[in-house]
């Protein structure tokens, strides 16, 4: 395999993790998010903006930040030409 080739797969697996890692983000942003099984007082939805807003503004403010950063991420990754290791591990 020359040289060339290993790192075209290494970038491509680089590109790969990054997106587990967001996914895993987003997945945990959603996790936090109050459910209305969890309240047995919260007969509609205002109720339940009115009792934990601030929990839902801040998951969405965290929510348009991951975002952000992964829309970024996969502009900058299309410059990309080769990676090394210690790359990789300051991207992760």
């Amino acid at each position: 395999m020359s040289s060339s080739e290993r790192e075209n797969r290494q970038i491509r697996r680089l590109e790969t993790l990054i997106d587990v890692v967001f996914g895993i983000t987003l997945w945990r942003l959603f996790v936090l998010l109050p459910r209305p099984a969890d309240n047995p007082a919260w007969k509609n939805l205002p109720d339940m903006f009115s009792d934990s807003g601030m929990s839902f503004l801040i998951v969405l403010i965290a929510l348009i930040i991951v975002i952000i950063y992964w829309l970024q991420s996969h502009a900058l990754f299309k410059y990309l030409v080769k990676t090394d290791v210690v790359h990789s591990v300051l991207s992760v």
